[in-house]
């Protein structure tokens, strides 16, 4: 059965238990009452929050039926519009297989601006080739080779099994390659991604162009390089909030100046709570300033070289050194992730640091994004984290809080730590 052969209900969606699913789902999220929003909203994003949800709504205003294009009994591929604004969704609802057919999986992507639907149209072949292509990077260079061949043979089964020929969307097509891949590696960063624009080559050591470059600094000095906040509280405790790690080679200037305006006082608190990650070399600059001579915080062994980096910290700083001896307090959430956890981590492993917060969201592997065709592309972790001390690292299971504490509740635990102090 098809969309297009089943009974459309209201207009828009088809009578099929995928169809009903859907439209209970919007239904409830549309509607006033806050437990069923929070309720649809926990299908789409299982790790949000009934506030996080409340805000969605809000903000989308709920959404309405648009096209729906492609789908069978079980599976529906569609895209909706948003009621408070012009912004359209990308959707994909598969349900269980036995009545009463709840919601297995649910995928909203946002459809970037200025493209058509026709930019998400695959066929059997373009689906061919994203599966060959994804398979090939990971089985060359994903940190892991065991894992490594188990995605690929997940992959090859379901192109086989034909798991993917009600796909058409290149959107949900990465998504659900994504979501498929990550519940087999527990790894965040491996991803496939789509484009509706013509992607450039990718190349390990291919430098940015000038205008890149500068592209790039206009945007981080407009978000003040991800230093958020930096100030000094009661009781001369200095107070960081970063939400980025930017690359130094653009925004040293602004981490030594943060850094200065600290580095006088009795405590400090780094939060990063929102900070999902970025370049390692600011993580390293950032905590030369928290320790008076070098010391080794972590190794990157590279699968693809086979070779393995020490990084340090520096012997010299720029301005005033904050130092090793007064106390350092680093918040995370769930949401720190990546580089940010390498921070925490490292830290809290040489005994610089207490982390007060929530368990952070376990991604501890670098690595790349790898050119598949003109339109996808595919994150392979290749590097991985060995921390000197506990001769391994956080992938999977997060940074554990030395003080596990409400999200909400960690500048208050850490302001309450250092008067103590």
């Amino acid at each position: 059965m098809s969309a297009a052969a089943a009974r459309p209900r209201n207009g828009a969606l088809p009578n099929t238990p995928a169809g009903d699913a859907m439209q209970r789902w919007l239904d409830d999220f549309n509607g006033d009452d806050r437990a069923k929003i929070a309720a649809a909203f926990a299908k789409w994003e299982p790790e949000g929050s009934p506030a996080m949800a409340q805000g969605f709504r809000e903000g989308t205003g709920g959404f309405d039926v648009a096209q729906v294009r492609a789908g069978g009994p079980h599976q529906l591929e569609f895209i909706l519009a948003e009621r408070a604004g012009p912004n359209t969704v990308a959707g994909y609802v598969r349900v269980d297989g036995k009545p009463p057919f709840a919601i297995d999986t649910l995928i909203l992507s946002a459809v970037p601006k200025g493209t058509s639907l026709s930019d998400f149209t695959l066929d059997a072949i373009s689906r061919a080739r994203v599966v060959d292509g994804v398979i090939a990077n990971v089985d060359s260079a994903y940190v892991f080779p065991d894992v490594a061949h188990k995605m690929s043979a997940a992959l090859r089964q379901s192109l086989e099994h034909g798991d993917y020929n009600e796909i058409t969307s290149g959107v949900i097509f990465a998504n659900i390659l994504t979501r498929q891949l990550q519940a087999l590696c527990h790894d965040h960063h491996v991803s496939i991604n789509y484009s509706p624009e013509v992607l450039p080559e990718f190349h390990r050591n291919t430098s940015p162009s000038e205008a890149e470059r500068e592209a790039s600094r206009r945007d981080l000095e407009s978000k003040r390089c991800g230093f958020a906040r930096e100030e000094i509280l009661a009781g001369n405790i200095g107070y960081l909030k970063i939400d980025q790690f930017a690359p130094p080679d653009i925004c040293a200037p602004t981490a030594i100046a943060a850094m200065n305006v600290v580095a006088n006082t009795n405590a400090l608190v780094i939060d990063l709570r929102d900070n999902t990650g970025g370049d390692f070399a600011m993580a390293m600059l950032l905590a030369s300033y928290l320790f008076s001579e070098p010391t080794h915080l972590a190794d990157w062994w590279d699968r693809e070289t086979n070779e393995t980096k020490a990084f340090w910290t520096s012997r010299d700083v720029e301005g005033m050194r904050f130092g090793n001896e007064k106390p350092v307090y680093v918040l995370t959430s769930n949401k720190t992730f990546s580089c940010a956890e390498a921070f925490a981590y490292g830290l809290q492993m040489a005994k610089r640091a207490t982390i007060i917060g929530e368990r952070t969201g376990g991604g501890a592997h670098a690595g790349r994004l790898r050119r598949i065709d003109d339109h996808f592309s595919v994150g392979v972790p290749s590097v991985r984290t060995i921390n000197p001390i506990s001769k391994t690292n956080w992938e999977g299971v997060g940074v554990m809080p030395d003080v596990k504490v409400a999200v909400a509740d960690a500048l208050g635990a850490a302001l309450k730590l250092a008067a103590a102090r």
